[in-house]
């Protein structure tokens, strides 16, 4: 018989061999198939639920076509490999296609120069996951963004952004846009480094919108550190439906987040725009300083005006306004917000 001691390391040591097959790690560029080709051709020959590292700083083989993005479709992680910071050529992004419900997870690796990641929802039935982690999106002199969400699907899409790096200097582009058309979309936006220095236009930092009354919203957005001029809003959420009385509850948790511009005195902080939809939001334990404006919870300043506009519901409490040019433009869509 064996010893005790020596069953329960065999054992542990094919727990591990197990977990390790089951993982199924691909490494790219390689000498074998299926990553023996583009990063296109790796991504779409391995087989779900791979993990697929990145073994080069300047990668250049990327997709198949030119002036084409990254494509993936499956449930599969794409990561940088130990000791590498892959940077993708200028302008090659990545697009997720969500067709069903799958899990995707992208980390470590630097876009620029007009590239994102764009995350479309489309799966009807189902939770789809999508975390995008420890990126760098670097758009010098041009216009770019970091991270488009969007759900068109029943399912439900959920997301996590975090500690992610987010430069831009001229032309214009947001760090994240999330918009459920249908279905819903959960998660967090945290952690992550917003720098736009130079002051370039800007509509928004982060902006959450809900677009149909089959769609929900349930997102924190907590310990982000912006820097920008915003002419709407570093952080913003706006309602909209097309048919008023058709209400889906939409709840955002605004926390812990700093928010400073790149010209003093010039731009808004958070923004709350009332429209047909409900929306529910809490805004807690902001620093918000030197800015135009800090906190604007008014109707939206765009487009038509609904037959019918909700209030603002949620609460507002402990943040940090200083040396502002206003603190807080509300409107009377504003009254149930709590203080």
């Amino acid at each position: 018989m064996f010893p005790v001691r020596r069953l329960m390391m065999i054992t542990l040591l094919m727990a591990i061999a197990a977990t390790d097959a089951a993982a199924q790690g691909f490494v790219w560029p390689s000498g074998t198939a299926p990553c023996n080709g583009t990063l296109q051709q790796c991504v779409s020959g391995v087989i779900d639920n791979a993990t697929i590292s990145i073994d080069a700083n300047a990668p250049t083989n990327i997709v198949d076509a030119p002036n084409a993005d990254l494509l993936i479709g499956r449930s599969l992680m794409l990561r940088a490999a130990p000791g590498r910071r892959p940077v993708f050529p200028a302008g090659v992004g990545i697009v997720v296609n969500a067709n069903s419900a799958i899990s995707v997870a992208i980390e470590g690796l630097t876009l620029r120069q007009g590239a994102d990641i764009e995350v479309l929802g489309n799966a009807t039935l189902g939770n789809t996951s999508v975390t995008i982690e420890r990126m760098r999106f670097e758009h010098l002199g041009v216009a770019g963004g970091g991270v488009s969400i969007e759900n068109a699907g029943g399912g439900d899409l959920q997301i996590r952004v975090r500690d992610n790096d987010y430069l831009r200097t001229g032309g214009a582009g947001n760090f994240a846009y999330v918009a459920a058309a249908s279905g819903s979309i959960a998660g967090e936006i945290a952690f992550n480094r917003i720098n736009i220095p130079d002051g370039s236009s800007s509509a928004y930092g982060i902006i959450v919108g809900t677009q149909s009354t089959a769609s929900g919203i349930d997102l924190t957005i907590a310990a982000n550190r912006i820097r920008g001029s915003f002419v709407f809003g570093a952080i913003c959420m706006a309602g909209s439906a097309p048919e008023p009385g058709k209400l889906f509850v939409s709840r955002l948790s605004i926390l812990s987040n700093v928010v400073t511009p790149a010209v003093r005195g010039q731009g808004t902080g958070l923004c709350l725009f009332a429209g047909d939809h409900y929306v529910e939001a809490d805004i807690v334990n902001n620093t918000l300083v030197d800015l135009g404006t800090a906190l604007r919870v008014t109707r939206a300043p765009f487009g038509s005006p609904p037959p019918v506009i909700n209030s603002i519901f949620g609460r507002f409490d402990n943040n940090l306004f200083a040396h502002n040019g206003t603190a807080v433009l509300a409107t009377a869509e504003a009254s149930a917000l709590g203080n």
